[in-house]
């Protein structure tokens, strides 16, 4: 569910080495990127830190609620496409 390890070093993106797809990028680009994912990367380890520090019983009812919180996700998404004539509404009702 995302609660997991990935630990803390993790390979450099294609976009940070050698200029590979960074379509002229700045210095200052680059190093707005590089922060944004260490900050992302620090928010990701302390909501599992958070996520450990809990019980067992905490930790499988906030399993519920994501896993419930994700599913009314996917139903509002499929709600809005159908909406929009994105999807038709036989498509939805057979995930459902």
């Amino acid at each position: 569910m995302g609660f997991h390890h990935r630990g803390s070093i993790r390979p450099v993106p294609a976009s940070f080495s050698a200029g590979a797809g960074c379509h002229g990028a700045t210095k200052s680009e680059l190093a707005l990127r590089l922060v944004r994912r260490i900050m992302a990367d620090i928010d990701a380890d302390r909501r599992e830190w958070e996520f450990s520090a809990l019980s067992p019983e905490d930790q499988q009812a906030e399993r519920a609620r994501a896993e419930q919180s994700q599913k009314e996700w996917k139903r509002k998404i499929a709600e809005l496409k159908r909406k929009r004539g994105i999807i038709e509404a036989g498509e939805d009702m057979e995930e459902g």
